[in-house]
């Protein structure tokens, strides 16, 4: 697990991000935030995509498969085409996105948040229903979602090397929701969305000034 000093580098790291910047992210977000169901379905079909694979392949293998219709390829052609991007493991996306797109167009609803659920419950019971899907793409396909509102975080690979989580494999459950815990109190402490404090972090070691390299998928034509 982190240590103290590392938690308290975080702690400093969160404290430090100043209100415009996330007032922009936050505005951003919310004009990009899904609608529609189709929009909902596409932020799924982008994290299953983002699963082991860099920032560049996971929007060229997006633009590859244009998951916008409700009517996408035939299992078939879906695994075609995922092989055409080049985003690797073929078999796993093709039997999760396909799974993901029947059980989804089935019953749009079920993969919303109820009023009832607190977040960490409805990732739960979302993940369970995913072939592929761990807490952390899960979790991302929640902030694509719910930018501004969503209360899960995805600890990536270079998240949890800000934890400095330098072991090889996922973390388990257990360690996963302390780290997720910690971060989200922090970033709650201060009343700020945990999606847009971890892409300010993402983006500057990227030397990127915003998450647009990536998002711009998502945008629609009158707000490029």
């Amino acid at each position: 697990m982190s240590s103290t000093n590392t938690f308290t580098a975080i702690e400093s790291y969160i404290d430090s991000i100043d209100e415009e910047t996330i007032a922009r992210y936050r505005a951003y977000w919310a004009e990009v935030t899904p609608q529609t169901d189709r929009e909902f379905y596409a932020r799924w079909v982008f994290a299953f995509l983002s699963v082991h694979t860099t920032w560049e392949r996971n929007v060229v293998a997006f633009n590859t498969l244009k998951p916008r219709e409700e009517k996408l390829a035939t299992k078939q052609q879906l695994a075609a085409q995922i092989v055409q991007a080049g985003v690797g493991l073929h078999n796993m996306r093709t039997t999760g996105i396909w799974k993901f797109h029947e059980d989804f167009w089935a019953n749009p609803t079920v993969w919303r948040k109820t009023a009832e659920e607190n977040w960490s419950g409805y990732r739960d019971r979302v993940m369970q229903r995913c072939f592929g899907l761990k807490e952390a793409k899960t979790s991302f396909a929640l902030e694509l979602c719910y930018p501004n509102e969503a209360e899960v975080a995805c600890l990536d690979t270079h998240m949890l090397q800000l934890y400095g989580r330098t072991k090889k494999g996922s973390p388990s459950p257990k360690e996963y929701r302390e780290m997720e815990s910690h971060w989200l109190g922090c970033c709650r402490n201060r009343n700020l969305p945990s999606f847009a404090v971890r892409n300010v972090y993402w983006d500057k070691v990227q030397q990127q000034p915003d998450t647009k390299y990536w998002s711009y998928v998502f945008e629609k034509k009158s707000t490029k």
